[in-house]
């Protein structure tokens, strides 16, 4: 056993050692427990406490304490057949209490263990309870899916009698299904947060758990609002390259000042036991990693090299004599993975790093990645080489790329239902995590073509002939030449 003996912290625990510790998740058996309507199963999150001084708890805290590798050893969640299990501490008829779970847990755990537990929280449900509840807001999502729905009919079967001859038409007949998911955390915050995910601005706020993934969508939206605003501000030329450079390190200053506030990682770290919490109450996810001024200079690097491409393009320039540069540019990918890779170094098994390393690598990192990608876009579209252009200009991405939205946005649900529908403990394996890969991507992907076809594409073209302006110019005299009249008109159909 290796331990770092300044910090208290414990890297290694040889077999023996951690078998000592009692696992962090374990459950009774689901089916037998719930064969009667009275039946009750509980799943238990708790903490591992003491009333004297144990060596036990001394080592398992310390263990947790190396947060980017371990498992909180401290916090266990049990699935428990009260029904089997409980019946003595537990009142029939009576709501399940967490000390009258303590209690029952403790008979075990002070036996096997001679420690005690303190219930977090608790979740309990027998045979009986099947029944949905359904409420005025669920009626209001079905109303509003339902009328998607028809619009959708009603303009298939429209286009369908009125421009059945244009080519361009799709005939598109799909079916959809509506999926129940059971999840109580997700149902509540989305009731209670709805307002957060529809101003966009989700991402500033912690536990967040109402469409988990959205923080990216806050995020897009608050960076295309500061490109707006920057973009109508830099008209003129001057001092164009003055203030988006004001703007790249004034984002890099903003998110590295956060950090050295706050104290926080450089990355964010996906240690076992965030990850298995979705990172609810990690700082560095909540305060840097979903925000958005944290991705202001990143994005400062996208608007500049929108402007770099417009003035090459106005210049002609003849990219053939950039050609002997197209080694550096060949760099550039195997770079963003070196790039990528460099942040293993916050995961081994040592001290927290100085702040200051924190500081500059957390405010150094997205910079650097995103000059590399705006040299791999910029060398693409100009064409100055034909192995990284041909690979990026597949046609096989239209497909994904059209879907990506949808498929962003409903894997976390799929994920989350996968895990959730599991009544044992399965042990994690590669296979078993490519297999779950597999599953889940080929899954969003058959869900995301019908709600691309029936929503996100539609409501996008919508947006776009209400957004656009048509001009359509009066009628000219007849051309003498043909008897005709020219209609010169702008359509967006």
């Amino acid at each position: 056993m290796l331990l770092e003996q300044c910090y208290g912290v414990i890297y290694y625990l040889n077999d023996t050692e951690h078998s000592r510790m009692p696992p962090i998740y374990h459950v009774d058996n689901y089916t037998g427990c719930l064969q009667r309507s009275s039946d009750l199963y509980c799943t238990v999150n708790f903490n591992l406490v003491s009333d004297e001084p144990s060596d036990l708890l001394n080592l398992i805290q310390e263990y947790s304490e190396a947060t980017a590798t371990h498992f909180n050893y401290t916090k266990l969640r049990h699935g428990v057949c009260v029904t089997q299990n409980c019946q003595r501490y537990i009142r029939t008829g009576v709501p399940v209490r967490a000390d009258s779970l303590e209690e029952c847990l403790n008979d075990t755990v002070w036996k096997d263990y001679k420690l005690k537990t303190k219930v977090e929280s608790h979740f309990c449900h027998a045979l009986a309870d099947h029944s949905l509840e359904v409420d005025t807001s669920d009626i209001l999502v079905a109303v509003v899916l339902l009328t998607i729905l028809l619009l959708n009919a009603v303009g298939s079967i429209y286009d369908t009698k009125c421009t059945s001859t244009v080519k361009e038409r799709k005939d598109q007949d799909k079916s959809s299904k509506a999926i129940k998911v059971s999840a109580g955390l997700v149902r509540s915050h989305c009731r209670s947060r709805w307002w957060q995910n529809l101003l966009y601005i989700n991402n500033y706020f912690y536990n967040t758990q109402c469409i988990a993934a959205a923080w990216y969508l806050g995020v897009d939206m608050q960076m295309f609002v500061l490109g707006l605003v920057t973009c109508m501000a830099l008209r003129s030329k001057v001092n164009r390259s003055a203030t988006l450079t004001m703007l790249f390190f004034l984002g890099i200053t903003i998110h590295a000042v956060h950090i050295y506030v706050r104290d926080l990682d450089a990355i964010l770290i996906l240690g076992p036991d965030k990850a298995r919490t979705l990172f609810e109450s990690d700082p560095s996810f909540n305060e840097t990693y979903k925000m958005g001024h944290a991705n202001v200079a990143s994005y400062v690097v996208g608007l500049a090299l929108g402007y770099l491409v417009y003035r090459l393009q106005e210049l002609d320039i003849d990219v053939t004599k950039y050609r002997n540069y197209r080694y550096l540019y060949w760099a550039l990918l195997p770079l963003l993975f070196v790039v990528i890779l460099s942040g293993s170094v916050f995961y081994r098994d040592a001290p927290r790093d100085p702040l200051y390393i924190r500081v500059l690598y957390g405010a150094l990192v997205k910079p650097t990645f995103g000059i590399l990608v705006a040299g791999l876009i910029c060398g693409t579209i100009f064409k100055l080489e034909n192995i990284y252009r041909r690979v990026f200009e597949w046609k096989a991405w239209t497909i994904p790329s059209r879907l990506s939205y949808c498929v962003y946005v409903i894997h976390l649900p799929y994920l989350r239902l996968f895990v959730s529908l599991r009544t044992s403990l399965l042990t994690q394996t590669m296979l078993h995590q490519l297999t779950l890969l597999l599953c889940v991507t080929v899954i969003s992907f058959a869900t995301a073509l019908p709600l691309w076809l029936l929503v996100e594409a539609p409501f996008v073209s919508l947006a776009r002939h209400l957004g656009s302006r048509k001009s359509v110019k009066p009628l000219e005299k007849p051309d003498p030449a043909n008897g005709c009249q020219k209609i010169d008109c702008n359509t967006y159909l």
